[in-house]
């Protein structure tokens, strides 16, 4: 498990569990950031400060925040700094708040900087008077006053300081994955051997064949290639559920990874179809209320377990994707699927842990990834973000438009996502 991640700057390396903390995990997932994520990054940047920064070959690391933050909000770190905090917002889209040190960094790329005299007082939270050679029409300056350099919002004639950092951070050279990878072998190798001696153990209580539910996401890929290499691949099968809304893309993946690792696939199907369940139901899945898990995914699952003597499923399932994932042991039950035994390899891994595994082994990955997903699920899913629901209708508007007229409601209400926080009555369906 990661506690904390120091950086080594001499090299542009992230170190687990190494050194000095510099980024703590806690409670909350860390990951690599996907080619989407860092596209936005720049994006931001040019918008907001005028500056090109790019940060396609750069190892950004992302810290996912409290709830109350919003649905994606996470701090940036990145050249052994902390850069800012990017989240997404239904009313503004997506929002980048930088931070003195990415101020520091930046300041490199610029010709002219601000200069303010140096104040004795504390400056961060309070307004400076912006003279006319340092007017701008971006959302943010950047200044310098004294040995330190700071980061305010335009506000008029005036600028609120956000952030200050003392000069010395800089742009760092891009290192390669694998370079990331060899410098953190012992702990890759440690949690693969341990989640390896895990199954083995696990499944020698039990009669093969084992199953593993194969959702195309990158634990589950993961949990794939592990269970391939601890039992061998004639005692497991992988075994997809197919919800009827599915990505193309995740169905093409789930054929071509366990075709390539020569496991056996099956897909399985509830034989209902989503369109008929909500004029049935009159009312779309919420997060409270998933009917469409239940009758599209698990029972299909079970079905298939129980007819082909099934009694234990390895499942990716990690304990940082949710609260109530949190709290599930590492082998456990399901009142759904009695009878039926979970393991769950890398409960304890974060997201990062997995990337890293994943470069590793040389293992592809699902592309929707850098698209702009965090998970893989269904084409409209109430656990969806709003930046993923939004996406996923630029990809798939036939279908959003199919379920909308089913439920003699307009696409405005679907992409707005409240739908996903409580059930609701669709015999009379918000306009």
């Amino acid at each position: 498990m990661i506690k904390f991640i120091e950086w080594n700057i001499e090299e542009n390396i992230p170190l687990i569990n190494r050194g000095k903390p510099l980024i703590k995990i806690g409670k909350h997932d860390i990951w690599f950031g996907s080619e989407y994520e860092k596209k936005i990054i720049s994006r931001l940047i040019k918008r907001d400060l005028d500056i090109s920064l790019d940060t396609s070959s750069k190892s950004m690391i992302f810290r996912r925040l409290p709830s109350e933050y919003g649905e994606y909000a996470a701090e940036v770190w990145c050249d052994g700094a902390k850069y800012g905090v990017l989240l997404y917002s239904t009313r503004e889209g997506w929002v980048f708040y930088p931070t003195g040190a990415l101020a520091s960094i930046l300041a490199h790329h610029m010709s002219q900087v601000c200069r303010i005299p140096s104040i004795k007082r504390r400056l961060k939270g309070k307004y400076i008077q912006i003279t006319n050679s340092c007017y701008s029409r971006t959302k943010y300056l950047i200044f310098i006053t004294g040995k330190y350099v700071g980061i305010c919002k335009r506000k008029g004639g005036k600028c609120k300081v956000k952030d200050l950092a003392p000069h010395v951070f800089k742009e760092l050279p891009s290192v390669r994955p694998d370079k990331i990878v060899n410098a953190n072998k012992h702990h890759i190798d440690t949690i693969i051997n341990e989640a390896i001696g895990f199954i083995k153990k696990t499944a020698s209580k039990y009669n093969p064949p084992y199953a593993i539910a194969f959702s195309g996401g990158i634990d589950s890929t993961i949990t794939l290639y592990l269970v391939a290499k601890a039992l061998g691949t004639d005692k497991i099968i992988a075994v997809y559920s197919d919800t009827g809304l599915e990505f193309p893309e995740t169905k093409l993946f789930v054929e071509r990874i366990t075709e390539k690792l020569g496991v056996h696939l099956e897909v399985v199907e509830s034989g209902k179809k989503f369109l008929e369940l909500i004029n049935e139901e009159r009312e779309l899945p919420s997060r409270d209320n998933r009917w469409c898990t239940g009758l599209l995914k698990i029972r299909p699952l079970y079905e298939f377990y129980k007819k082909n003597n099934i009694r234990l499923v390895f499942e990716g399932i990690r304990m940082y994707e949710s609260s109530s994932r949190g709290r599930l042991p590492r082998i456990t039950t399901s009142r759904y699927m009695p009878g039926i035994r979970r393991a769950l390899p890398i409960i304890s891994w974060t997201r990062l842990e997995a990337q890293l595994v994943a470069l590793h082994f040389g293992l592809e990955i699902n592309p929707l990834y850098d698209r702009g997903f965090t998970r893989i699920g269904c084409i409209i899913c109430p656990a969806m973000n709003m930046h993923e629901l939004h996406i996923s209708y630029t990809m798939n508007e036939k279908v959003f438009k199919e379920i909308a007229d089913n439920l003699d409601t307009d696409i405005g209400y679907i992409l707005s996502g409240k739908w996903r926080k409580r059930p609701i009555n669709m015999a009379n369906p918000p306009k």
